[in-house]
């Protein structure tokens, strides 16, 4: 297995999409030696952790600088709430 910059981001990307409690597409990914830097905004702070705990898995002898922004949205009003 490489650990190539490229393939690092691309295998991330590609884990953070398909993972079922994720879904992640906005996240940016980019690797400077054994430094895998995350970027963006994602959906909850549990997803934050989740993207963390994928990185690890994947690589772990690299180190993750995490700074996404987790910007969770209020669940949409209920049909009696604000009509």
């Amino acid at each position: 297995m490489t650990d190539e910059p490229e393939y690092v981001e691309h295998r991330l990307i590609k884990a953070f999409a398909q993972d079922p409690d994720l879904g992640e597409l906005e996240v940016e990914v980019t690797v400077e030696g054994l430094v895998i830097h995350l970027t963006g905004k994602v959906a909850t702070e549990s997803h934050r952790r989740r993207m963390r705990e994928l990185t690890q898995e994947q690589f772990p002898g690299h180190e993750i600088v995490d700074d996404t922004e987790a910007v969770e949205m209020p669940p949409p009003p209920s049909d009696g709430e604000n009509r």
